[in-house]
């Protein structure tokens, strides 16, 4: 839809295909219903690599650079929508994603030269090169058009509207893709049954680090979730994209948990043994309950070998492994959520074959890829909207004005 109106605005006839039976299906799930539609931090000149990930990062920020926050904002309120933001995380002043939804279907379909088709899917797509032009079936229909921009997405979600079969189009353009997998997401652990068992439902303040063999490859802070079968929040998300890559690999992935980010061991270790010397009466249990929740700590307990109703002061024994599993409790990583339980796709076609000025192909003159189907996801925060929004508009105005009209 950014596409859309960004080449109609520039004086094009366009034809909108869209595979499900209402445009922005997947809009009022994004943002817990109120959708994040980009982050302050994506401005003119930063370092993009912190907040974005695949082979490529740099070409994130030449895109961004040229459709930053402030293009964003101020394309959202070019078609009524106003905005606010928290701490740099911009919502809609209606703190609804249907805003966000149904103000750009009724921008799209503000235009006379626009036509919509809903319920279309697309299902092969060339080049007739004597011809110069496009030619795209879906079921027993055929499509021309001067230029083509694809922007159907990644792969989750699928029920609301991103199946991958993009990749197949982009393929069939003689494109690279690299191997999708699914990225902010959880991840399922494949031993302390009796842990999650015990935790399930558990938010606290963690940090979460993913190793590869051993070898250590990211790490986030954040608000952890404690699931029946693993690991979920915002910084497990963050980093579930490493861990997919290494799973898909058929590497050994673990991840290590410290429940208590804002002290050091050694500083960890004086405050148990202190507190065990200040309240004698008190068991390790009662002790760690002063910081982390109370059904974390019976289950750290239970796996540094305390008792339950073992006195802190008594606990000098199991101290060490008490302090171990507070700061570096480790669990293998079995696997991930799939794609339909993901928020973004990993992966996608190499940003090595698309101009990052236009998101034109350099393989094909005139066929635009945009969005998730390109190997760039971004982190939780409302980046990957902003990389909607930032690739639509620049495919959609190069395509209707560029010199390949």
């Amino acid at each position: 839809m950014a596409a859309c109106i960004a080449a109609a605005e520039t004086g094009a006839s366009v034809l909108l295909l869209e595979r499900m039976p209402q445009l922005g299906r997947k809009i009022p799930a994004t943002g817990n219903g109120r959708c994040n539609l980009t982050n302050l931090r994506v401005r003119r000149g930063k370092d993009m690599t912190p907040f974005y990930r695949g082979q490529e990062t740099a070409f994130a920020g030449r895109v961004l650079s040229q459709f930053d926050s402030a293009d964003t904002i101020r394309f959202f309120q070019s078609i009524g929508v106003y905005t606010h933001d928290r701490d740099g995380y911009v919502y809609p002043l209606s703190d609804q994603a249907s805003t966000v939804r149904d103000a750009l279907e009724r921008a799209v379909r503000s235009f006379r030269s626009v036509t919509v088709r809903e319920g279309v899917q697309v299902t092969k797509a060339r080049f007739v090169k004597d011809g110069r032009y496009f030619q795209i079936t879906a079921g027993q229909e055929t499509f021309r058009a001067a230029k083509l921009i694809i922007a159907s997405g990644g792969q989750s979600q699928s029920r609301l509207g991103s199946d991958g079969s993009g990749y197949a189009l982009c393929r069939s353009f003689g494109h690279k893709v690299i191997p999708a997998v699914p990225a902010l997401c959880a991840l399922h652990a494949a031993d302390q049954a009796q842990f999650f068992k015990t935790c399930a439902g558990v938010r606290c303040r963690a940090a979460v680090s993913v190793f590869e063999n051993g070898s250590f490859m990211e790490s986030s802070s954040g608000e952890l979730q404690l699931t029946a079968y693993g690991l979920s929040g915002i910084p497990v998300f963050q980093i579930s994209r490493f861990a997919a890559y290494a799973l898909r690999q058929r590497s050994r992935v673990s991840a290590q948990v410290d429940f208590v980010p804002e002290m050091r061991e050694g500083k960890l270790r004086t405050f148990l043994q202190e507190e065990g010397r200040r309240h004698p009466d008190y068991t390790a249990e009662q002790v760690l309950c002063g910081i982390v929740n109370s059904r974390l700590a019976q289950a750290l307990c239970r796996i540094a070998g305390i008792r339950p109703q073992q006195r802190m002061k008594d606990s000098d024994g199991q101290l060490a492994a008490l302090v171990r599993s507070l700061k570096k409790l480790r669990f293998e990583i079995k696997g991930t959520n799939d794609f339909d339980q993901s928020q973004v796709t990993a992966g996608g076609i190499s940003t090595r074959e698309i101009d990052s000025n236009t998101m034109m192909s350099r393989l094909v003159p005139g066929l635009y890829i945009t969005g998730e189907l390109l190997d760039i996801e971004g982190i939780c925060g409302g980046f990957n909207l902003q990389w909607a929004w930032a690739t639509g508009v620049l495919a959609g105005r190069h395509a209707a004005g560029g010199r390949h009209a």
